[in-house]
């Protein structure tokens, strides 16, 4: 655990007074869609009362109609809002483009992401391997004192690049005609995304519209024409294996013993990865300090260990 110093003991933040559960989400929902970052209080803790605490994205913008209270700048509740402050900045980073994130790379009580490639298979790098760092934001009690951590892992996670447009071509590089490339295409899975909607499906159909290639795919018995760059063939079932080894000619074994080798580390050598994925993906890409409300975040480089007795 990396412990977060902030630059002030104390913190003004706008606060709503509720004590129902549902009315609490219900404000949180409604300020996040106006723009602001807020969090939960749901009980009464550590001079915290329930209800809900909130910013600014910006940390200029303020909410007038809400009073501003002074809380410890280590208390429970920051812990929900240094995170979803760390959200924001690592989506800047990831539109970007100088961190890859995952499917998925937000949870409600952490994050994921990842740096460049540093393994691809061959001969075509439908697949590669990238380190992943997850991080979660924690409240102590350390001697009855509030403190707050950032709790990091570090994995080595696999990703594709399964795109269709890259799997057309590379079988029309092999000589295959369009009712051929039909056939080998016809019995796999699919997905699209839509509106932040993800759909799965059975099978495409390519043809040429204009001198352009053109998808036609079939969602709920609704057929849509999309362009091949917006479909990703779906990996996993053992038929699509096959066909991405013996067809496509992708060494999907090479690949997958890197991951393995890779994750074998020792637990000094994976806490120094960390550190360094900390100071590369967090401090050199100016997340730390992190401001919230006029007060700096920042994280200590050497970790901790906490024993609870």
């Amino acid at each position: 655990m990396f412990r977060l110093k902030p630059s002030s003991e104390t913190i003004n933040l706008n606060y709503i007074e509720c004590n129902d559960r549902i009315l609490i989400n219900n404000h949180i929902y409604r300020l996040e869609k106006l723009g602001y970052i807020a969090a939960p209080q749901y009980n009464s803790y550590r001079n915290l009362k329930p209800g809900v605490y909130f910013i600014s994205r910006d940390n200029e913008i303020e909410e007038e109609r809400y009073p501003k209270v002074q809380i410890n700048s280590s208390s429970y509740v920051m812990k929900y809002l240094i995170l979803k402050s760390i959200v924001e900045r690592i989506r800047e980073l990831g539109e970007e483009n100088k961190l890859y994130l995952p499917r998925n790379w937000f949870e409600y009580s952490q994050v994921s992401c990842c740096g460049n490639a540093i393994f691809n298979s061959i001969p075509n790098n439908l697949f590669c391997i990238r380190q992943c760092i997850i991080i979660r934001i924690e409240h102590v009690l350390i001697d009855n004192d509030d403190a707050l951590f950032l709790l990091a892992d570090m994995k080595y996670r696999r990703f594709n690049r399964l795109i269709l447009e890259r799997i057309v071509k590379i079988l029309l590089d092999k000589g295959c005609c369009i009712d051929k490339i039909n056939t080998l295409l016809k019995d796999h899975y699919y997905s699209f995304r839509e509106k932040n909607r993800r759909y799965i499906f059975m099978g495409v159909k390519l043809f040429y519209q204009d001198n352009l290639l053109k998808v036609e795919i079939n969602i709920k018995e609704d057929k849509r024409i999309v362009d091949a760059n917006k479909i990703m063939l779906n990996p996993h079932p053992k038929y699509t294996r096959k066909f991405i080894e013996k067809i496509l000619g992708e060494n999907l074994s090479d690949i997958e013993k890197k991951q393995r080798l890779l994750g074998r580390l020792r637990p000094k050598e994976k806490m120094d990865e960390i550190k360094r994925l900390i100071k590369t993906f967090f401090i050199e890409n100016k997340v730390f300090p992190i401001l919230i409300s006029g007060i700096k975040y920042y994280v200590e480089s050497n970790p901790v260990k906490i024993i609870w007795e």
